[in-house]
């Protein structure tokens, strides 16, 4: 059985390799990450309706391992701007967000 957490990361994998210009929402990222704490988070998102559109992305903080987490995946940057006053207000609240461009 496959975790929410390895699957975010599998689609977040997928979505850099297609190598379009590809824009996204990008939430919060941590240079140290805790798993559980990321599925407790994505366990949430699931109930909102919302995991398919989150993705875990692989980042490099210097010598660091860390995650982005982003939400959806647009083709252009003006469509992810426009979408941000569409994300639910729980992570309106709770993030700032900025634009992610893979």
């Amino acid at each position: 059985d496959i975790s929410r957490f390895e699957q975010r990361l599998s689609a977040g994998k997928q979505l850099i390799e297609q190598k379009k210009t590809i824009s996204s929402i990008q939430l919060f990222y941590k240079e140290e990450f805790n798993k559980e704490r990321i599925e407790e988070f994505l366990k949430r998102a699931d109930g909102l309706g919302k995991l398919s559109d989150i993705y875990l992305l692989p980042a490099n903080f210097g010598k660091k391992n860390g995650l982005r987490i982003v939400y959806g995946a647009y083709p252009s940057i003006e469509i992810a701007r426009s979408a941000i006053k569409d994300l639910p207000a729980r992570y309106l609240e709770a993030f700032a967000t900025s634009i992610y461009i893979f």
